[in-house]
């Protein structure tokens, strides 16, 4: 019997925005987020050389009798839950609204409103859930070591 260590050993495993994509899009379309705010079609967005990880998903806000539509852009850094084997977006933050058929001077309140919308609901919006049955991904939930944005994809490494 022979068992040979390796000292040191790691390896990266990458997600492409399309594995991403399919995890988002999922969740909105099954969920509600809110008595005044509604979210979906979310498109991913990868910050390349953040740690940070974007959304821009269609949007509709009510607010004191009035309804708008239109697109928000939010990023929040990367979270990963080893409870669940899944990455999320955590700490979002507004980077731009864009809201038709709302007036100027309801905007704040509706900016309020898609904020705190996200604030609730973003830290528990799936990015990709690790695969029991794929072995690289088995391997991440076990060894993770960080999480990253490069080259327009999210990198796990893994190894000990």
């Amino acid at each position: 019997l022979t068992i040979i260590l390796l000292k040191d050993f790691s390896t990266k495993i990458m997600f492409t925005r399309a594995e991403l994509q399919v995890s988002t899009s999922a969740y909105f379309g099954n969920n509600s987020f809110g008595e005044y705010v509604t979210f979906e079609e979310p498109e991913v967005i990868i910050l390349d050389g953040s740690d940070r990880i974007g959304l821009s998903v269609k949007v509709k806000v009510s607010a004191m009798g009035k309804t708008g539509s239109g697109k928000v852009t939010t990023t929040g850094k990367l979270s990963y839950s080893p409870s669940d084997a899944t990455f999320y977006i955590s700490n979002p933050s507004v980077d731009r609204i864009e809201i038709a058929g709302i007036p100027n001077f309801m905007m704040g309140i509706a900016s309020d409103a898609i904020q705190s919308a996200l604030s609730k609901f973003a830290p528990s919006i799936p990015v990709y859930t690790l695969k029991e049955g794929v072995l690289r991904e088995r391997a991440a939930k076990l060894l993770l070591q960080k999480v990253e944005v490069t080259g327009g994809k999210l990198v796990a490494t893994v190894g000990y």
